[in-house]
């Protein structure tokens, strides 16, 4: 899965928005497939990023696993559901 960030930044000096994409490398091979129709939402105090579910880009068909991108160690990690 391609993970990208994207930064915008504004000069009021000069008037002027900056854009940046980077393309972040995962530090683990352990990653989450292509998938699409998925939800994501980033946890600014947790410095991570949170990808539920979605459709399988393979084929597979719909996808009900949580993968979580950690920013500092730049890596997916699976939790596993715990109870009922």
């Amino acid at each position: 899965m391609d993970l990208l960030l994207f930064q915008v930044a504004a000069s009021a000096a000069e008037g002027e928005l900056t854009a940046q994409v980077q393309r972040l490398l995962p530090s683990s091979p352990q990653q989450p497939s292509g998938r699409s129709h998925h939800t994501a939402c980033y946890h600014p105090s947790g410095r991570c990023l949170l990808v539920f579910g979605g459709y399988s880009s393979g084929g597979g068909g719909c996808l009900g696993e949580l993968w979580v991108w950690r920013q500092d160690s730049l890596d997916w990690w699976r939790p596993e559901p715990i109870g009922a």
